[in-house]
Order: C-alpha cells, then sequence, then structure tokens
C-alpha cells in the first residue's frame, strides 16, 4: 500500500492528513473550508517555484489568522459594549424631617445600587472620610509569589526525562491499563469534589463504552494527574506515581497535539488541558502549562462566545443542562489558570473576573460536589455585592504591586458587608452567628464539613485582602486614620490565620474530604509573612510562633521522602539567603539572576520524583525559616 503523503496546509502544521482518495480534499482542509493542495501538485514546478508556493501558502494561513483574530477583537468589543450600564440618578425629597426616594426600583440590584450611592449623601460622617481617601502601596510585595516566580523564570524549556524510573523493581510490577479503573474511582473520591471538571455519571457511561481507555485523552489525562496526586488515600509509592504519571501523559499529549485546533473537539480538548495542568505542574513542566493555559483560555472563550446562556441551563433539557454545566465549570476553571499567571508570574490583572455567575449544580451531582459549588456560589454573591468587589478590586491592585486607593467610609463598610452576607445565608452553612467571632472552642466542637468549609474560606479572603492594607502610604493629615485601618488589619490577619490552623485540623480530622488544605496554610503563610515588618517586637514574636505552626502543619500534607532538608536544598541554590531586614530582600532572595542562569529548577529537583511537591515545601520551608530564625 502506497502512503500518501500529507497536503501542504497538513505538513505545514504537522498534522495528520487524512482523505478517502488521493484526488480529493483531505479531511482537515474541508472541515476548515480552505483550498487543499497537495505536495504532489507541485512536482512540475521547479525548487524555486516550490519554494514561492510554499511561501504563498504561510501567507494565506497568516491571513486567516489575522482575520480571525480580527473577528475575535471585534466580537469582544461588542460584548465589552453591551456590558456598559449607566448608573441611574436617584430622585429623594426631604418631607416633615425625613428623605424620601420618589425614583422607582426594579430590582434588588438596583437596590444595593442606591444603597451605594445614598452613602455619599446621606452617611451620618457627611464628607469627613470623603474628601481625603487612604491611599496604600504594597512596599514588600508577596514573598511567596516572587518565590515562586524565580522557580517559575528559571526552568530549563527543555524536559528532561525521569532519569530514576528505571532504577525500582517495583515499578516492573505496574500494568498501566489494568490500573485505569483504581485511578478513576480514586480521582471521583478525591479530586474532582473540590475541581469538578467532569460529571461523574456521563463520564462513567463514557468510559464503560469505550473499545481502548488507552486511546482516550480525557482518560489519559485524568489518570496522569491522579497517579501524581499526593492525597492521603493514594496507593502508589512516589517513584510509582512518576512512572504511571509519565506513561499516561506521553499517550495524552499525542492526542491533545493533534486534536486541539479542531472545532469538532473544542470541549474534549478543554476538559483534556484542565486535567492535565496538575501533572505538569507536579512534574514542573512549567513552560508546557503556560502553552497550554494560553490554548485553553482560547478554548474557553470560543466555547462561551458559542454558547452565550451557557450559565442559564437550569431550565432545559438534562443532556443540554449537563453540557452547559460543564462549559460553566470548565471554562471558569481555565480563565482562573490564566488570572492565576497573569498575577502570580507577570504581575498582570488583564484577566477578566472569573467567577461573577454561580454555577448550575445538578440533580445527580455527588453531595460533596454539590457542597462544593454551594460553597463557591455563596462566595460569588459575597463578591458580587458592589461594597465588597470595591474592597477586592483595591486589594488584587495591591497584590499585583500597583497603589490602592479607599475611602476610610468605604473600609467602615467593610466588614458590615460580610456580616450582612453571613446573616443571609442559610443556617445549616453558618458555624456561628458573626463571622468575625469565631473561637477555637466553636470550630473543635462542628463537626459539620460544609460549614468548616465556607469558614475557612472566608478568612482565608480575609487574610489576603486585609494584608494588602497594612502598608498605607505615608500622610500626616491622614496618620491617625492609617493607624486605625493598619492596626484592624493586623488584627484580622492574626485572627484568621489562627482560625485557619484550626479549620484545617479539624477539617482533616473529620476524614470527608481531600480539598488540598495546603493552600489555605500557604495563604495563611504569605499573610503572616506580608504584616510580619509592620508590627511591634511582642507582635513579631506571636507571627514567628504562628509561622512555625503552620510549616509543622504543612508537612502532613506532603509526601515523607519530599520534605527537603536546610542542608539539601535546592531553592538556597536559586536564591542565597539573607535576612530579612535587608534592604535588598527581595531581590537578593527570591530574585537571584545570576545563579537561576547556571541552574533550572527542574534540574536541581530531577532527584525526587515529584519535583513539584519537593520545591514547593523547599520555598515554603526557606521563607519561613528565613524569618522565624532573624
Amino acid at each position: 500500500m502506497v502512503r500518501q503523503s500529507p497536503c501542504l496546509y497538513c505538513q505545514h502544521r504537522r498534522r495528520k492528513c487524512e482523505r478517502d482518495e488521493e484526488s480529493e480534499s483531505c479531511k482537515r482542509c474541508l472541515k476548515m473550508n480552505r483550498k487543499c493542495i497537495s505536495r504532489e501538485s507541485s512536482t512540475d514546478y521547479s525548487s524555486e517555484d516550490d519554494s514561492g508556493l510554499q511561501d504563498s501558502v504561510e501567507m494565506v494561513l497568516l491571513y486567516e489568522q489575522v482575520i480571525e483574530i480580527d473577528k475575535q477583537i471585534k466580537a469582544l468589543e461588542a460584548e465589552k459594549q453591551a456590558l456598559v450600564k449607566h448608573e441611574p440618578e436617584w430622585i429623594i425629597e426631604y418631607t416633615n424631617g425625613q428623605f424620601r426616594l420618589k425614583s422607582k426600583i426594579h430590582s434588588p440590584e438596583e437596590i444595593m445600587l442606591f444603597t451605594q450611592s445614598a452613602i455619599r449623601y446621606l452617611s451620618p460622617f457627611g464628607n469627613t472620610f470623603l474628601k481625603k481617601p487612604l491611599h496604600f502601596e504594597r512596599i514588600k510585595p508577596s514573598l511567596l509569589r516572587d518565590a515562586l516566580r524565580t522557580i517559575w523564570t528559571s526552568t530549563n524549556v527543555n524536559e528532561r526525562p525521569y532519569l530514576a524510573l528505571t532504577q525500582h523493581q517495583s515499578i516492573d510490577q505496574i500494568h498501566p491499563r489494568s490500573i485505569i479503573p483504581h485511578l478513576v474511582d480514586r480521582y471521583f473520591t478525591c479530586y474532582n469534589d473540590s475541581l469538578p471538571v467532569l460529571h461523574q455519571p456521563t463520564y462513567r457511561y463514557y468510559l464503560a463504552n469505550l473499545q481502548d481507555p488507552l486511546n482516550d485523552p480525557v482518560t489519559l489525562a485524568l489518570c496522569a494527574s491522579t497517579s501524581v496526586s499526593t492525597c492521603k488515600h493514594s496507593f502508589l509509592s512516589s517513584h510509582e506515581k512518576r512512572y504511571l504519571g509519565e506513561f499516561y501523559y506521553k499517550l495524552c499529549i499525542e492526542h491533545l497535539t493533534d486534536m486541539f485546533d479542531d472545532p469538532d473537539r473544542t470541549m474534549e480538548s478543554l476538559l483534556t488541558i484542565n486535567l492535565l495542568q496538575s501533572f505538569m505542574f507536579c512534574t514542573l513542566r512549567l513552560s508546557q502549562a503556560k502553552k497550554w493555559a494560553s490554548i485553553s483560555l482560547i478554548l474557553a472563550k470560543t466555547l462561551r462566545t458559542e454558547y452565550k446562556d451557557f450559565s442559564k441551563g437550569a431550565c432545559l433539557d438534562m443532556a443540554t443542562r449537563i453540557q452547559y454545566a460543564m462549559i460553566h465549570r470548565n471554562s471558569s476553571i481555565a480563565l482562573h489558570l490564566a488570572y492565576f499567571i497573569d498575577l502570580a508570574i507577570y504581575n498582570r490583572q488583564e484577566s477578566e473576573d472569573v467567577f461573577d455567575t454561580t454555577f448550575d449544580i445538578l440533580p445527580d451531582d455527588s453531595p460533596q460536589v454539590r457542597e462544593w459549588i454551594e460553597l463557591t456560589n455563596n462566595i460569588i454573591q459575597l463578591s458580587n455585592m458592589p461594597a465588597f468587589s470595591v474592597i477586592l478590586k483595591e486589594s488584587r491592585q495591591l497584590l499585583a504591586g500597583e497603589s490602592g486607593t479607599l475611602s476610610f467610609e468605604e473600609i467602615i463598610q467593610f466588614e458590615a458587608v460580610v456580616v450582612s452576607w453571613w446573616n443571609q445565608l442559610p443556617a445549616s452553612v453558618r458555624i456561628c452567628q458573626s463571622p468575625f467571632e469565631l473561637t477555637r472552642d466553636v470550630v473543635e466542637q462542628c463537626t459539620d464539613t460544609s460549614q468548616l468549609m465556607l469558614a475557612c474560606t472566608l478568612h482565608v479572603i480575609m487574610i489576603s485582602m486585609q494584608s494588602a492594607f497594612v502598608q498605607p502610604i505615608a500622610n500626616q493629615e491622614d496618620e491617625n486614620l492609617n493607624d486605625i485601618v493598619v492596626h484592624k488589619a493586623i488584627a484580622q490577619v492574626l485572627h484568621s490565620a489562627k482560625m485557619c490552623l484550626y479549620l484545617t485540623k479539624q477539617i482533616e480530622a473529620s476524614g470527608r474530604t481531600c480539598y488540598a488544605l495546603s493552600r489555605v496554610i500557604m495563604c495563611t503563610i504569605d499573610g503572616l509573612l506580608a504584616i510580619m515588618q509592620q508590627v511591634d517586637m511582642y507582635t513579631s514574636s506571636v507571627i514567628k510562633h504562628q509561622l512555625q505552626e503552620c510549616l509543622s502543619e504543612i508537612g502532613y500534607y506532603f509526601s515523607a521522602d519530599h520534605l527537603v532538608s536546610p542542608v539539601a536544598s535546592p531553592y538556597s541554590i536559586l536564591a542565597p539567603a539573607s535576612t530579612p531586614s535587608t534592604p535588598s530582600t527581595t531581590s537578593s532572595l527570591y530574585s537571584s539572576s545570576s545563579t537561576s542562569s547556571t541552574f533550572s529548577s527542574n534540574e536541581l529537583y530531577e532527584s525526587y520524583p515529584i519535583p513539584g511537591e519537593a520545591m514547593l515545601y523547599d520555598v515554603i520551608r526557606t521563607l519561613v525559616d528565613t524569618h522565624v530564625h532573624y
């Protein structure tokens, strides 16, 4: 059988060229509605003509890409204009010693808008605190984020094979095909709860009808990431995790490379990338993670453009409802990952609000998934409240290294808004009457996981937001107000940090969830480090004690063979240690360019089966030790 040669388009894109007969157009060109030019049709030309033809094809491809990008830009501009709304003007009259609203209110949203607008005129403080807004800046950026950026930028683009795979005899006893059902069960038991990428009933039916799971990219991506999971229920050793993960990843990436630009497989490609990202981060394939995150962002926006009502499927037939729910969840995950990369790596805030609409809870979602989505929806409702969103926006700017501005009254309202939102929640999810009155005794007496998780999530948000407001720009006229804000923020961070420690221990003791509680402790450590340089000696000693507790607790969530000791710390090579009081701490401790040009992070951690796990613990331990023992 004579082998068919690919057409010029498939050859240029390095894609498989499929066609029934040599004289017909290939399937890819037909699908993309383009002219199919076979290589044989150009054999009569001279080499110079061949070169010219190839250049012409490339020019056509570039032109089509420009046209497509232009269409996307116009579509985005149209959506932006459609979202622009003018705040209504309120007509207020003063009658019999009372203010009365003459304008009509047509929706709850207008009530919230009026509440915020009326404050400017009806506040008992008048314009006392609105004349001179308070300005903040992030003098010392997030130490943890800067450390991770150092690791990210020092990663070698060329992937290095895991050399220790063949040195362990237990690997010979593992059969990747037979272990797939166990990994699928483990995924839905421990992983899909907090990251509901897949709809379990639909996927299990799909899996049961597969002829060969090793040819399915979604299943391969699921198995690759589940293999290297740090979940305490994993039945694999560290070397077995890496061996299986590499096996599934290699097969998956071959399928993904060939299908990601197929318009008929957009959702399948997005699912695969979302599932595979965890494996790429765990194995420090950071350049690959960035590349596929960019592709998933395009896929997510494509689906949201094609299915504009993706968040309104609750009243549709079940098949469409499931499809819309999966589009909503997976596109949000892709947008959130893009936001994380923009903020954590590039220090940008160009991403749109990811979680702006609540998620649909499907009738056959598992109880754990239902609890998690209900929690997420509650947080979305809080972030959409106007007074809260103002504080959230400014704190994000500060986290990105920009300056922020808030009025004193907006800061005062913040706590009241959170309490108001809390009181509107069902009693079944509230751990206590007020979120700011949570105590250790209340936490230790609670056995309801949904209550513990909601309280934990809220206090993580409090740490992240309040730690951004401990560095106001000095101004003698506003010195008293600045002191009030700073002291309040520091007290809130310290309280929330203690509550997060108690909550994580109680959630772990319940044994009902495998949510990555290490992320909670990481946020707690980052917040404590942010306020450490703004406190007195006594408070500093309190913070150091809390940091030591956090380090001791977070070690429980890492494998014993990945707890990097200070003596063998690869991170110390990338970022030589210095004292926290050194003026150039950030640049010298967390941004060493001279060493990172000599060593790459994936080379330094290649002796560990899961290098991402070892790297993360090494960075956290180094940061805590540097500040605690100074």
